[in-house]
């Protein structure tokens, strides 16, 4: 039996605080939500409809909150993208 994940998302102590390289289109997934939401606070409104939020895992990547929660992290990228395009 395999060990089952938390879901409350840690620290990632390997992902440095980083900015998003230069917009919308370079994030990969490897950003803090804190800093995706620094850097495009309107990001905050999709996010949130993913149940992602800086409140408890601000200090970890998307990309660790996306696996932690089943969501296909291509999915939350394109829908940021879009949306941080049309902002």
């Amino acid at each position: 039996m395999r060990p089952r994940k938390s879901p409350f998302a840690k620290p990632d102590e390997a992902a440095p605080a980083r900015e998003p390289a230069s917009g919308p289109a370079s994030l990969t997934g490897d950003e803090r939500l804190a800093d995706i939401l620094a850097a495009y606070p309107a990001a905050e409104f999709v996010l949130l409809s993913y149940g992602l939020c800086s409140c408890c895992a601000g200090d970890t990547t998307l990309r660790t909150n996306a696996e932690l929660r089943g969501i296909a992290l291509g999915r939350v990228l394109e829908d940021l993208r879009r949306s941080l395009d049309e902002a």
